[in-house]
């Protein structure tokens, strides 16, 4: 049996739990010194020891917020990098991609791609409102080229600003481009993790209020 494990006895708590409210500091650091004491795979008996939890919400509270061995610093670009490839091809099974990213928990990893993704939808509709600015922008130029032409049919056409402009449109949306391309991990990121959060299924994890 491991940590991530429960006991298959009889929960004492089960008919008598109270509202899942947070845990408290000084249950916190009961938990802390009970996990020390009997060890990260006897939760019922812990439960029985911090009064008025369950062994599920003493197992939760610890290995995922109290456990030391869990990453507290800023994610670097290598970490957003593997979590965005290991979602790719894992999908939002974060138990499994837990296991590519020591110390970090898997409500650390869901909470994490969350945030990445909205910045990622975002950076992307502000791409193509700039893009459609500058669309805009070459139709008001390409419109006053065709009226310029028609007042003067027997004069050449001077294509040589135009084609300038038309020139400096294109530099500009690569521009807009490769400024946005870019968030947050290196390298460009397609389309392909652009998800709606309401398409997100529960796992696993009993969520609790904490």
């Amino acid at each position: 049996m491991n940590r991530f494990s429960l006991s298959h006895q009889a929960d004492p708590m089960r008919k008598k739990r109270k509202a899942r409210n947070k845990f408290t500091e000084n249950e916190d650091i009961k938990l802390v010194q009970l996990v020390t004491k009997y060890g990260d795979n006897n939760w019922v008996l812990i439960a029985e020891k911090l009064n008025g939890r369950s062994p599920r919400q003493c197992r939760d509270r610890y290995v995922y917020y109290l456990d030391p061995s869990i990453k507290k610093g800023e994610w670097t670009k290598e970490e957003e990098r593997i979590l965005l490839e290991k979602y790719y091809l894992l999908g939002s099974s974060w138990k499994l991609i837990a296991n590519f990213l020591p110390g970090r928990t898997e409500i650390d990893l869901k909470n994490r791609f969350l945030k990445i993704n909205r910045a990622i939808k975002k950076s992307e509709r502000k791409k193509l409102k700039e893009i459609e600015k500058l669309r805009f922008s070459h139709l008001m130029i390409k419109k006053k080229k065709q009226k310029g032409d028609a007042l003067n049919n027997d004069e050449p056409a001077n294509s040589n600003s135009s084609n300038g402009d038309a020139k400096s449109i294109i530099d500009n949306v690569r521009d807009v481009v490769a400024n946005h391309s870019e968030v947050l991990t290196e390298g460009a990121i397609t389309n392909d993790f652009f998800i709606h959060e309401d398409t997100f299924q529960e796992d696993s994890i009993n969520w609790f209020s904490f």
